[in-house]
């Protein structure tokens, strides 16, 4: 019993865009180098929907990253919807230095987020697992580790800006 509950405490669901796959890896591969559980399933069809449901309700928290094209994405606006409405704690990881169209401000805008584009990213996302995995909801006033994490995360490339014509 204490190691099925031990098991449900360190199981993330996360929500993210199918394109950007390949950037979150690094961030999934270090949460279960740690033991944390991901759910990383995307869904490309409604009949997916029973076990998504089933796998938000039984998370401990959502980490949703945060893109263009995930903000793009209905699937992932509806994640977050069930997310909020199940009290399900929610971090942001934003990928892109990019705000979130106002839809998705509502909800992420409640609760501390990360920036992948930060130099301790890693240390600063691990260390918030593991406060979720406590139950708390708050983690910016947690000391940062003494070492410097091991893990370190690809940078974003810089969006290229076209120039008006």
């Amino acid at each position: 019993m204490r190691r099925r509950l031990r098991a449900a405490r360190r199981f993330f669901y996360a929500a993210y865009a199918p394109e950007d796959a390949e950037r979150i890896a690094p961030f999934v591969d270090a949460a279960r180098d740690q033991g944390h559980l991901v759910w990383t399933d995307c869904i490309d069809a409604e009949s997916a929907l029973m076990d998504l449901g089933a796998a938000l309700r039984q998370a401990r928290a959502v980490l949703v990253f945060c893109s263009a094209r995930a903000f793009a994405s209905r699937a992932i606006y509806k994640q977050l919807v069930l997310a909020a409405r199940g009290h399900k704690a929610i971090l942001p990881l934003y990928l892109d230095d990019q705000l979130p169209p106002d839809q998705y401000f509502y909800y992420l805008s409640k609760h501390q987020s990360l920036r992948a584009t930060e130099p301790d990213a890693a240390a600063r996302f691990l260390g918030a697992l593991e406060e979720l995995e406590r139950g708390r909801r708050k983690w910016m006033d947690i000391e940062p580790p003494a070492a410097p994490s091991p893990v370190r995360f690809p940078q974003p490339v810089p969006a290229r800006e076209t120039a008006a014509a």
